[in-house]
């Protein structure tokens, strides 16, 4: 499909701009790319996703080597950013899970201009900070949704487990306030 894409209006397009009155205007923008190159673009322009997932990950590993619990707020931050790794090829806005990545800004970003934005969430001022320290995420920054934290990953609890077990910690909040 990626070839017939290319011979059928990119390769005529480019071929009918040949005048060179509009071929000087254009030519500075007009990049064709083959259709070979298109997995791999994909791949290039979510490479910083990529990475803050991976940085996430080894940091919930090593946590549990260490025998100390996940933390909720780094796996919901983790499930956002696959999420939006999902949106970059695919191109769905359905994946978003927007009360928690708009709050993040991730998702208001990559509709907007293109690029995921990331808000202030992390204890340290820059990303590459928070990755040195474990991706420390401050609380009072996580967005709220009906005054609880928002999340992104309730789809994959209730899919991957049950709807019980992603009411567990509805049931179990609700007994501690009681």
């Amino acid at each position: 499909m990626n070839s017939s894409i290319y011979n059928n209006i990119i390769l005529p397009l480019a071929q009918s701009w040949n005048q060179d009155d509009i071929l000087d205007v254009i030519e500075e923008f007009l990049i064709v790319i083959k259709p070979e190159a298109f997995p791999a673009i994909y791949d290039w322009v979510s490479y910083p996703i990529t990475l803050v997932i991976k940085g996430i990950y080894d940091t919930e590993r090593q946590r549990i080597k260490n025998n100390e619990l996940p933390c909720p707020l780094r796996l919901e931050m983790l499930a956002s950013f696959e999420r939006l790794l999902c949106y970059c090829h695919t191109g769905n806005t359905a994946v978003f899970a927007t009360s928690l990545m708009n709050g993040l800004g991730l998702s208001r970003g990559a509709l907007k201009d293109g690029f995921p934005v990331l808000l202030d969430t992390f204890e340290h001022p820059s990303i590459l900070v928070s990755k040195a320290h474990g991706f420390k995420i401050d609380p009072k920054r996580w967005p709220l949704k009906n005054g609880f934290p928002a999340i992104a990953s309730k789809k994959a609890q209730i899919l991957t487990y049950s709807d019980t077990h992603f009411l567990v910690s509805h049931i179990h909040a609700s007994l501690n306030r009681g």
